[in-house]
């Protein structure tokens, strides 16, 4: 007889949501920017400008990773929906 290793059960459905919840917010993920922050945003990742328009403290940090993916990316769009998806990831963990 087989017995259910309920620590590894309980661990691996939450994880499983999560994955399910990414992959939905990156499915869903709009193809044009909705407002003028986000061109705000990917011209950021061209020119770096705190006083032209000034973000909350996490505005240095989110163009960095913008820059970095990018790089893998190719678009700036993309690179930063992906940075926000990633961001929702990591505040559920």
């Amino acid at each position: 007889m087989t017995r259910w290793n309920l620590g590894r059960a309980a661990a691996t459905w939450p994880l499983a949501l999560l994955l399910v919840y990414l992959v939905g917010l990156f499915a869903l993920r709009p193809t044009a920017p909705l407002e003028w922050d986000e061109i705000l945003f990917q011209q950021s990742l061209d020119h770096y400008d705190v006083g032209r328009s000034p973000h909350p403290p996490g505005y240095p940090v989110f163009v960095a990773l913008g820059r970095v993916l990018r790089v893998l990316t190719g678009d700036p769009m993309r690179a930063l929906q992906l940075v926000n998806i990633l961001g929702a990831g990591a505040a559920l963990v």
